[in-house]
């Protein structure tokens, strides 16, 4: 692995070395995450010399820098170009890169290769519920902008746990307050993507960072990515997931036996009782592949 990672570095070094001069590109207005098997557009600002007509090359990776994707674009000049990339399944990547060049070989780019932060691949259940968060984010928002001072904005997500002494966030609260800075107390479940941005909060202060929900985990990750300030009290940090659950937040074990005891099974088809509709053996192969699906 260490073998890989060098060879990835001593090639991008490679391409920023030969990159030419007045070639250009950046990734704006990235997307917080992208929705399995639907198409996502990316804005990528660019520059090249004046008359010089170049391909402008978005490519769409695994963590793992495989590229399974790409799109491209005629540029010249100055400007902003939109490509259309399709997001891949989530079972197959949960998480995606995009990587930015010009030219005809990466290997040989006109400009330094850009990459961007990781992206989440969601599926089309967590899309609706992020979809739901980010219109709740918007409310949130002004409500946390509106506690702005010309010093500054700062915003401290509280503690979910009950040994953690509230007072401390008090404390701290009155004590920035007293600076001159707005301050707003965000509750660990509005920690999410859109609430926590660094257009919103100059600093972000995490009152107790044992114990976050996963959403404010994922969101912290995207506002220290953009240029955020984070400060995080209490360990170790950003290690221990919280999942929410009928009001509730727990670890990852409680969560899968809480959701194991709501759900209730329900037999589909049971092939030594006969139930579930007529079935034959048609093979005495135990490794052959086989699929079931509801007819109705």
């Amino acid at each position: 692995m260490r073998a890989v990672h060098r060879l990835l570095t001593a090639c991008l070094l490679f391409s920023a070395a030969c990159a030419a001069e007045g070639y250009r590109c950046e990734f704006i207005d990235l997307p917080a995450y992208v929705v399995e098997g639907r198409p996502f557009t990316v804005k990528m600002q660019y520059a090249t010399p004046p008359g010089q007509r170049v391909s402008l090359r978005c490519e769409l990776k695994s963590t793992a820098h495989v590229v399974l994707a790409g799109a491209r674009a005629e540029v010249t000049g100055e400007g902003v170009q939109i490509l259309t990339l399709t997001a891949p399944e989530r079972a197959a990547q949960g998480k995606l890169l995009l990587a930015g060049w010009m030219g005809e070989d990466w290997r040989e780019s006109l400009c330094p290769i850009v990459n961007t932060p990781t992206i989440e691949v969601a599926s089309e259940a967590r899309a609706r519920r992020l979809e739901a968060m980010q219109a709740a984010a918007t409310t949130l928002r002004a409500k946390y902008i509106a506690a702005c001072t010309p010093d500054g904005n700062v915003g401290i997500i509280g503690s979910v746990a009950t040994d953690w002494p509230t007072d401390l966030v008090v404390d701290l609260a009155d004590r920035l307050r007293q600076r001159k800075l707005g301050v707003s107390l965000v509750q660990p479940g509005e920690a999410v993507t859109g609430v926590l941005d660094p257009a919103v909060f100059d600093l972000v202060v995490v009152a107790d960072a044992r114990l976050l929900p996963v959403d404010a985990l994922e969101a912290l990750g995207r506002f220290a990515n953009s240029g955020g300030n984070l400060m995080v009290l209490g360990g170790p940090p950003l290690r221990r997931a919280l999942w929410p659950f009928q009001g509730k937040f727990l670890e990852s074990d409680a969560y899968r036996l809480a959701v194991a005891e709501a759900v209730k099974p329900e037999l589909w088809s049971d092939f030594e009782q006969g139930t579930g509709g007529e079935w034959r053996r048609a093979t005495n192969d135990t490794a052959a592949a086989s699929a079931a699906k509801p007819a109705a």
